[in-house]
Parts: C-alpha cells; structure tokens; sequence
C-alpha cells in the first residue's frame, strides 16, 4: 500500500516541476525577438543537414533542471548551442556532425543529437558572417573546423560551473556557448564579446548551486547571446507549437 506522505511527496515534486516550468518558459522568452518566425522559413530537424553550412551554431532547449534557470535567467529559451563542423554526404544522403561542450568536448551526429532536445520550445539555426577570404568554399571551412576541432578542443572537459578560462588537468574547461564562441572567434567578420553574469532572477537556485558562491557580475556568454550581434543571422528554425 502506498503512503499518504509518499503520495503527497510525488504531487508536490509534480506540482512544484510545473510551476517552474511555466515560470521559466515564460521568462526565458522576454528577450527574443520572435520576427524569425515570418521572415525566415520554418525546417523540421530532418531537413536540416539539406540546409546546414559548416560553421552554422545551433541553439536549443535542453532537458535539465538547471536548464530551465539559464533560460529564464538570460531570457531566451536556449540553454544549450552547438556548432556544425562539417556537413557531408553519405551513399547520397546528407549528414551533419556536431561539436558541442556537454558530457566534456565531443562531436556527434546530429541524427543522435537531436533525441536530447525538449521538444516545447524553438530550435533555431544562426548563421555567422566569416571575415571574407578565409575560407574560399563551405568544404574547406568545413575541413578547416574539423581540424582545429580536433588538434585543440576534442575531449576537453565541460565546466558545470559556467565560469570563463579556467582549467584542469585536460586542459581549459569550457561550457557550450564559451567553446563555440572560442573556435570561432578569430575567424568571424564581427567580432564577440562577453557579457557580465546576472544570476538575480533566480538567485536562490544559484546560491544553492554555487554553494554560497555565486559569480554575480563574472565575464560570460549564454547561447542566446548569439542573437545579440550584427552578423549573426537566423536561417531557419523549428518550433513545433508554431503555426507558421
């Protein structure tokens, strides 16, 4: 038989999930501009390695608890962001390959990607502006990305705690929009910059996360601050509650 308590436990976990979840969603969308949705079209992930160019970023929701606080916290709906190394042909079918700092610093398929992603809210694909001359074709940014990949960020650890050059015995650790921003930084015709952190909307979490020590007003960069610059366009997006 199943206590009450145990039962009043699991309804409050329940409620409690929802609540942030709502709280979140709605915050983390304060900050969007949402004109994407008309003026660029609308691509299911299946369609995408047709449409991917080496270089492009990927920014997405994840499945954490933690995610739903960076989302709110920077108020875009992305908590995670990778990079497109190399698109490529397979038996005439397109491929895309990923990189990405989340279990450390990987490549991955995008066919297997895509089964981390939450499906209620938008995925959106920005493309970069390269400094013209540096790559005379998409294959050679391509070969040019999977190779600086490989000789300087594979199998680097990923840094849970969001902060900006530090390191361990692999090397730097870096998180999701730092290793992007990285790699590509020296190459892009307007150039990034960090922001400083703010972790007030959230600060309880954070307090707890950080154990007391929480990097209020640190140098970052969340994956929505992507869309913060000239020279960061959306080529296309999914958002499967969208009626465009």
């Amino acid at each position: 038989m199943i206590s009450r308590v145990f039962v009043l436990s699991l309804s409050l976990s329940i409620f409690f999930s929802f609540q942030v979840s709502v709280a979140n969603t709605s915050g983390s969308f304060r900050n969007l501009d949402q004109s994407f949705l008309s003026e660029t079209p609308r691509k299911s992930w299946e369609q995408w390695p047709d449409h991917l160019l080496a270089g492009d970023i990927i920014l997405v929701p994840l499945r954490c608890w933690s995610c739903y606080y960076i989302e709110d916290e920077t108020g875009y709906p992305f908590s995670h962001s990778a990079l497109v190394l190399d698109v490529y042909e397979v038996d005439g079918v397109k491929k895309a390959l990923l990189a990405e700092a989340l279990i450390g610093v990987r490549s991955i398929e995008l066919s297997k990607w895509v089964s981390m992603l939450r499906e209620d809210a938008p995925w959106v694909v920005v493309r970069p502006d390269f400094i013209p001359g540096y790559f005379s074709d998409h294959a050679q940014r391509g070969h040019y990305l999977r190779n600086k990949f490989d000789q300087h960020y594979r199998g680097l650890s990923f840094d849970s705690q969001f902060l900006w050059d530090t390191y361990d015995e692999k090397g730097e650790t870096l998180y999701c929009s730092e290793f992007i921003y990285k790699i590509l930084y020296d190459y892009l015709d307007n150039p990034l910059h960090t922001f400083n952190m703010d972790f007030t909307r959230n600060w309880d979490f954070w307090f707890d996360y950080y154990k007391g020590d929480v990097p209020q007003g640190a140098i970052g960069f969340s994956p929505g601050d992507f869309l913060r610059f000239d020279g960061m366009s959306v080529v296309f997006w999914y958002w499967p509650h969208s009626q465009n």
